[in-house]
């Protein structure tokens, strides 16, 4: 049996809130509706293709527990 085990670093809206650290970034990409949407994107994916997936999530806040 194959696992796969992915990581994602979900980036805690009180850190997306500041556009200054993250000059490089549309500031649209760092509003947590838009990141929420992919995120969600990116696990029904996974869930799809893979059997066997391990989840790790770093930065994972209230937030986002609540809305996944």
């Amino acid at each position: 049996m194959a696992v796969r085990i992915v990581s994602y670093n979900l980036l805690v809206p009180s850190y997306a809130d500041q556009p200054e650290y993250y000059h490089k970034c549309h500031r649209q990409h760092l509003q947590t509706n838009y990141r929420l949407k992919l995120i969600e994107s990116q696990l029904e994916r996974e869930i799809a293709n893979h059997s066997h997936v391990i989840f790790c999530f770093q930065e994972l806040c209230q937030t986002f527990v609540q809305l996944l």
